[in-house]
């Protein structure tokens, strides 16, 4: 009977364990989403990815807004940290949206250890009716497997009457880092004229000391 009684007690301790290990190795995803027109698509394939979570989820609020997330490999994060992900379009108006397209990959560096990518904070408002784009957002960071790269924030905001604003990242290498960028009203002009204000941020090496592509 004390035989049966310890193997029981083992069985359920190593099934608990792995429960555990399971969700542990879990990706996992948190979005809440308010008011009209709100849609959200998450790919995450790895292990150990994040996007939002129950302490800070992502939030959609508004008119439109979008949010479209791949993640791929493993360990990669977004919206941990200072307000999470934040889109508020709520102004009544058809032609206001946010947006924002992530694609983050990761891979082992030369010690074979996993590098995940981060982007710790995103925020993207309107503050009022808006003829034309009104913020957008494009982030790559590794290509080909590549990890280690972080964004630290970004913020987009568009105030009332002003045009938006339009922000890409790509950093395909390793191990570089872009603090904090931040947009306030302006515009994305296709043909560049004095009102634009989009902004193309790009660092390609293993470092973050190869050469620097930055358009705004």
């Amino acid at each position: 009977m004390r035989l049966f009684s310890f193997l029981t007690s083992l069985a359920l301790s190593l099934a608990l364990a792995s429960a555990v290990q399971a969700q542990v190795e879990e990706n996992s995803a948190v979005i809440n989403q308010v008011g009209q027109d709100n849609t959200a698509r998450i790919d995450q394939t790895g292990l150990r990815n994040e996007a939002g979570s129950d302490v800070l989820p992502m939030l959609q609020q508004g008119t439109f807004n979008a949010i479209e997330i791949d993640q791929i490999g493993a360990d990669n994060l977004i919206g941990l940290e200072n307000d999470g992900v934040f889109q508020s379009g709520d102004t009544g108006s058809a032609l206001v949206f946010n947006q924002i397209d992530i694609d983050q990959l990761s891979g082992p560096d030369s010690g074979g250890v996993t590098l995940g990518n981060v982007i710790g904070s995103i925020r993207q408002t309107t503050d009022g009716a808006v003829d034309g784009v009104a913020n957008l957002l494009i982030i790559q960071q590794g290509a080909n497997g590549v990890g280690g790269n972080r964004v630290g924030a970004v913020v987009q905001q568009q105030f009332d009457g002003m045009p938006g604003q339009r922000a890409e990242i790509y950093q395909d290498g390793e191990g570089n880092v872009l603090d904090l960028l931040v947009q306030r009203s302006g515009s994305f002009d296709t043909a560049g004229g004095a009102d634009a204000a989009d902004c193309c941020v790009r660092h390609v090496g293993p470092t973050g000391a190869d050469p620097v592509l930055f358009d705004g």
